[in-house]
């Protein structure tokens, strides 16, 4: 009997030993689930909640520093191919009317692309949100000032008329 005793113990003493091992695996799976940004920023997005299962891989959470932030959009109207990188930029809200944020192009393209049925081009402008009025994934309307010329008269292009080959315009 006293065999018996001795094994029961050893057995005992590591179901003891592997009951250890498992807390402190599981241990070490909470500390490495707790997760922190490298960098400072907003928290935009979180479509992780509590309690929910989710996979390697899976996207827990969006923040992104929003002082300063890049819009990426088309434009299709003629002469806007003038822009140059560093052109000044301001982005609209339709929700806000009254307000612009201002920015600078940073990325112009060398070609347009066909987009369904139209032909754009597809440009990038940095702006100043220090309010952190604009929020990422919103729809915003740019103007691109691509050239500025200071004391110069501006018409309507429907104001000018042509005879001869030369231009009027009415006053």
């Amino acid at each position: 009997m006293t065999a018996g005793c001795d094994w029961d113990a050893e057995r005992t003493a590591l179901q003891v030993q592997q009951a250890q091992h498992e807390v402190a695996a599981l241990q070490d799976k909470v500390r490495n689930g707790w997760i922190t940004a490298p960098v400072d920023g907003t928290l935009y997005s979180q479509p992780a909640k509590a309690g929910d299962f989710v996979k390697l891989g899976d996207l827990l959470a969006e923040m992104a520093d929003l002082h300063k932030v890049s819009r990426a959009g088309v434009y299709r109207r003629a002469g806007t191919g003038r822009a140059g990188t560093k052109s000044a930029c301001e982005d609209y809200l339709d929700a806000l009317p009254n307000q612009s944020w201002a920015g600078k192009t940073e990325i112009i393209p060398k070609q347009v692309v066909a987009r369904g049925s139209r032909s754009v081009g597809e440009l990038l402008c940095s702006v100043n949100n220090d309010k952190l009025e604009l929020l990422p994934n919103t729809n915003v309307n740019v103007r691109i000032n691509s050239k500025e010329r200071l004391g110069v008269l501006a018409v309507p292009r429907g104001a000018v008329e042509a005879q001869g080959g030369r231009r009027y315009v009415f006053v």
